[in-house]
């Protein structure tokens, strides 16, 4: 899961980094679509951090409990 999560985001990177000018008329609704973009992607990121530290805490307290003893 974490290797695509690094494939898409060097995807992402590249197709970024190495596009060629388009010379597009960018209207005034477009900075508003692009900042709903990075909040929308910056909530994602909060949700599924937030998950994944809920199933390695309940890991943890279960190692935890299991191996006390």
């Amino acid at each position: 899961m974490i290797v695509q999560f690094f494939f898409t985001v060097l995807i992402v990177v590249s197709l970024l980094t190495f596009s060629s000018k388009a010379h597009a008329y960018l209207d005034p609704g477009a900075g508003s679509m692009v900042l709903q973009g990075l909040l929308a992607a910056f909530f994602a990121v909060v949700a599924f951090l937030g998950v994944s530290w809920r199933k390695l805490k309940s890991w943890w307290q279960h190692f935890i409990t299991r191996h006390k003893g």
